[in-house]
């Protein structure tokens, strides 16, 4: 069934967030942090809501415990300023990101797979 303009339609499924992304943050930090032993492959939906700026879409990472695979797809409505990555910290996976200066902190929603 189409999605009708003007109409509020509820979030469904696992949604998680929001994760503050705060403005200008220039070091890596965590948004999510996982234990990679049972979650080698992983698909992450997720949203940003930044000021005006939205934008959504989807994180495959995959890992062996030692290195980590991650990419990126999405639509945005105007670039969000938000770098995201993944890293392996001892045992678990770390969702990290940075963000430029814009005046405005993001909001993260995320729904996150285990592919096994």
């Amino acid at each position: 069934m189409p999605l009708i303009p003007g109409i509020s339609y509820p979030i469904t499924g696992n949604v998680s967030g929001p994760v503050v992304l705060n403005d200008n943050q220039s070091s890596p930090s965590n948004i999510l942090v996982y234990a990679w032993s049972g979650s080698q492959n992983v698909q992450i939906d997720y949203s940003i809501i930044r000021g005006s700026i939205n934008e959504t879409g989807r994180l495959l990472i995959s890992t062996d415990g030692t290195h980590v695979s991650f990419s990126r797809d999405g639509e945005n409505t105007t670039e969000s300023g938000i770098t995201l990555n993944a890293v392996i910290s001892g045992s678990n996976v770390e969702l990290q990101y940075l963000s430029t200066a814009t005046g405005h902190a993001g909001q993260f929603f995320y729904s996150k797979l285990n592919l096994q």
